[in-house]
């Protein structure tokens, strides 16, 4: 008797994702170009007619692979058009074809972000034109900085504005493995952003028409003012407007490490717990309407379905929220009509509409993590939930958090180690506490918008909350601070995490069949997930590299040897500077920090390099650090051949002077980092190009990166 794991006429969506999301990846691996998407478009036409026909004819049951097939097809070039026409830059029309040096710019604002002495605005173009012209019509997505000022706190969104600003592409990670930013905001659909001075922009004409953006914006800054004054400490706002309203720039930084350290991350965002806890608010109050038939059942389904997509876009429609109202929004009217759903098959069907409506969610890592919960959460859960029986009601209750947590860590952490390169250790401690106190605030939350002007009740209600977040804040940071709350520097590709998707697959497949084949398979994909690990430390322990990093306020350079890392800097390098320009790389090459000293400093000498007097030297190769504070050697004092010269905060001398000094070898470079002005740099670069010399601009090219063995 042949077992059957999956009944595919219940989970109908599951297989017309499929296609799809091939679709969308294979447009996203192999661009769609304007030819094939005209053919793309005539063949959808056509195969959907050709669908038409097919299911109309009823074909005989060993034949049905045809519609199938088909159908499958269909799919999969939609993705594909799909993908190619969530590229804004593709319209005729996008300002991208009219950018000058530079612009006069009509927008209107879509998102308001405080980053310190500025503000981050995403912004619709829909005009652009010269200086001393007029505005043509343009669209578009476009990144801009305005410094805060007494003005600039009246932007909102909805707002229009019309200023003056060079309008550039976004660049790309100067510093290797360093976030791509870049290609965060290419999933955002924008390209390009631009600085704009004080008192070169201004308010436009009021637009004739009030967006939903703004009305959601203006609800969204009302419930922040509420929060604000009933919650005067930074941490317990911070955690409120996170919770609450997905409203996420006014958290601590320290607070949002201490979530990320223990795993409490996801209550900070707002997910399908904070959907599913308005949705039971809703549904809860509803209980007071009197009736059940069909006349009662739609006005009910009408008011949960405003409620709960009411509340995502107030807490800014973040791509958790989007797929659990979606989700939600399916599961409701199927019980308003009386017809059954399956739980997998509502999932697949909030994705495939998501993803129809904007592809490039797909490669949002929250979509994707969201989903992983989920999915951990529907399968996993009650299989872990059974193992251990509790008959205390208090620990069921706290086992049944504890699964929870298990089940979602379960199919999010090869993701997290893939994008965060971290694991927190006590995950399933800050689930106990997190996950149910977030259900209270949540509801406090929503109380105190509807009574807060009632005098006492909102201050009580406010007081409360401000107490049970107090609470579960001092437990996240109690846990934090246990003994090795969390694991960092962890670094996999994607393949070791797709292998490790792997043995979760096998694992399931071994629960749901029984068969010992899924075991042997999981085990198989753990060997080779280990062999990966142990090639990985083999090349770690054979690295001799030196690093300059893209710094923009002083110079930083790692000597790499085996598994160590020596720093030599200006000044002591901050955490700000480790974390974006150093950690990542550090991390790839699984190195560990072994000393760091200052360029002015002469370090003990190493087994295989040494530093003094402004030179550097590794096995067989020298480098040469030349800075402004420093005298330069008169021509011939240096006897031995020096490969690179590094030029740091702007020695006052000319290539020529700094060559002779420092005894460049013909085939030798010259390095500048981004300390120096601009100014010297194109001097010092015209100069080189005039000598025939290889010059190296980190702040126009990025880091720097020597490798020993491949260069010798």
């Amino acid at each position: 008797m042949r077992l059957t794991l999956v009944n595919w006429r219940e989970i109908p969506f599951v297989r017309l994702c499929l296609p799809l999301l091939g679709g969308i990846l294979s447009a996203a691996w192999a661009p769609v170009e304007m030819q094939e998407a005209f053919l793309l478009g005539g063949l959808l036409a056509l195969a959907s007619v050709a669908i038409l026909l097919i299911g109309a004819r009823r074909l005989p049951y060993a034949r049905r692979w045809v519609f199938g097939l088909v159908l499958n097809l269909v799919l999969f070039a939609l993705g594909r058009l799909l993908g190619f026409l969530s590229d804004e830059r593709r319209a005729q029309d996008h300002f991208s074809a009219q950018l000058l040096e530079t612009n006069i710019v009509s927008a209107q604002v879509l998102q308001v972000q405080p980053r310190g002495e500025r503000l981050r605005l995403v912004l619709s173009v829909n005009g652009i034109g010269r200086p001393d012209g007029e505005l043509q019509a343009a669209r578009g997505r476009l990144m801009a900085y305005v410094p805060v000022d007494a003005e600039a706190r009246q932007i909102g969104v909805g707002a229009a504005l019309l200023f003056r600003a060079a309008v550039l592409p976004v660049q790309g990670p100067k510093n290797p493995k360093a976030f791509d930013y870049r290609g965060y905001l290419h999933r955002k659909d924008i390209h390009y952003q631009c600085f704009i001075q004080e008192g070169e922009w201004r308010f436009g004409a009021r637009p004739a028409a009030t967006t939903l953006g703004r009305y959601t914006d203006a609800a969204r800054q009302y419930c922040i003012g509420v929060l604000r004054r009933h919650l005067p400490t930074p941490n317990e706002f911070g955690v409120a407007t996170a919770l609450v309203l997905g409203y996420r720039d006014e958290t601590p930084e320290s607070l949002r490490d201490a979530y990320a350290a223990t795993g409490a991350t996801h209550v900070l965002a707002v997910s399908g717990l904070h959907v599913g806890i308005v949705q039971m608010v809703i549904t809860f109050l509803l209980q007071f309407w009197g009736g059940k038939g069909r006349e009662h059942r739609l006005p009910k389904m009408g008011i949960t379905l405003v409620g709960v997509w009411g509340f995502a876009l107030i807490t800014g429609a973040p791509s958790s929220a989007l797929r659990a109202a979606t989700m939600f929004s399916f599961l409701t009217v199927g019980r308003a009509l009386r017809r059954p759903a399956n739980i997998y098959n509502a999932i697949a069907a909030s994705a495939f509409f998501l993803l129809c409506l904007n592809p490039r969610l797909l490669f949002d890592v929250g979509f994707q993590l969201s989903y992983l919960a989920v999915i951990g959460i529907v399968f996993f859960h009650p299989r872990i939930y059974k193992l251990w029986y509790i008959e205390n009601r208090l620990g069921d209750k706290l086992w049944q958090l504890a699964a929870l947590s298990l089940a979602a860590t379960l199919t999010t952490f090869p993701l997290s180690l893939l994008y965060f390169h971290q694991f927190p250790m006590y995950f399933w401690l800050s689930g106990l506490v997190a996950v149910p106190a977030a259900g209270v605030i949540l509801s406090l939350g929503l109380l105190l918008f509807a009574v807060q002007g009632i005098p006492f009740l909102g201050a009580a209600v406010g007081k409360l909350m401000w107490a049970v977040i107090w609470g579960m804040n001092a437990v996240i940071f109690f846990i934090q601070q246990l003994p090795g709350s969390r694991i960092s520097g962890i670094w996999i590709g994607a393949g070791t995490a797709l292998l490790l998707y792997g043995i979760i697959g096998a694992i399931a497949l071994a629960v749901t069949a029984r068969k010992f084949r899924w075991v042997f398979a999981a085990l198989s994909l753990g060997v080779l997930v280990a062999a990966i690990g142990f090639w990985e430390q083999w090349k770690a322990h054979q690295r001799q590299e030196i690093v300059l990093y893209h710094t923009r306020r002083q110079t930083v350079l790692d000597v790499f040897d085996g598994k160590q890392v020596f720093t030599l800097s200006a000044q002591p390098v901050s955490e700000e500077d480790k974390r974006f320009a150093l950690l990542n790389y550090r991390w790839y090459c699984r190195s560990r920090p072994a000393g760091a000293w200052l360029l002015d400093e002469s370090p003990p000498v190493q087994e295989r390099w040494y530093y003094r007097n402004g030179l550097l030297g590794f096995q067989d190769l020298r480098m040469a650090v030349a800075s402004g504070g420093s005298a330069l050697p008169k021509a011939g004092a240096v006897e031995l051949r020096t490969d690179f010269l590094l030029l740091r905060d702007n020695p006052r001398a000319s290539i020529e002077e700094l060559v002779s000094g420092w005894n460049l070898a013909p085939a030798g470079a010259i390095l500048i980092d981004a300390s120096n002005s601009r100014g010297r740099v194109r001097r010092w670069m015209a100069e080189c190009e005039t000598l025939g010399l290889h010059c190296y601009d980190v702040e126009q090219m990025g880091a720097w990166v020597f490798d020993l063995k491949k260069n010798r």
